[in-house]
């Protein structure tokens, strides 16, 4: 169009090339001012680093922590109020995660978390949102 104002249409679509994605943005900017946990915004389980998740828990501190790690493992050290349900009997256990409130889930490094993220999705989909730590939880010091 020459001379004359862009249709609505075309802003939209300057718009688009000039922020691709800019929808995305602002509904992540809206959420994170209102304190949307980010697992709220989609049906995927968010991964975690062990920083942000020891961030992420002293301000959710009413999250179910879910420890798949060992007995032993768990004994040694542990996150505070975490529940342990080693991957040998987590399939037993579904039932019993409280849905309604955010779910964290850890083991030693991540496998088994990101496994039992997958089995905990597509039999409880009640539950959201969940979280897996990615890496090496950061435990606090034990005495």
């Amino acid at each position: 169009m020459h001379g004359g104002s862009p249709t609505a249409s075309g802003k939209i679509a300057q718009r688009k090339r000039f922020c691709p994605g800019g929808e995305a943005l602002l509904l992540g900017v809206f959420c994170l001012f209102f304190s949307i946990p980010p697992a709220a915004w989609g049906s995927e389980p968010v991964e975690l680093s062990p920083e942000a998740a020891a961030a992420y828990l002293k301000t959710h501190p009413d999250s179910t922590i879910i420890d798949l790690r060992t007995k032993r493992e768990f004994s040694t050290a542990h996150l505070p109020g975490a529940i342990n349900i080693p991957m040998t009997s987590f399939l037993d256990s579904l039932p019993a995660i409280p849905a309604g409130k955010p779910v964290v889930i850890y083991c030693g490094v991540g496998l088994r978390s990101a496994y039992a993220a997958q089995r905990l999705q597509e039999q409880r989909p009640d539950i959201a949102p969940l979280y897996v730590i990615n890496g090496w939880p950061i435990f606090p010091d034990t005495p």
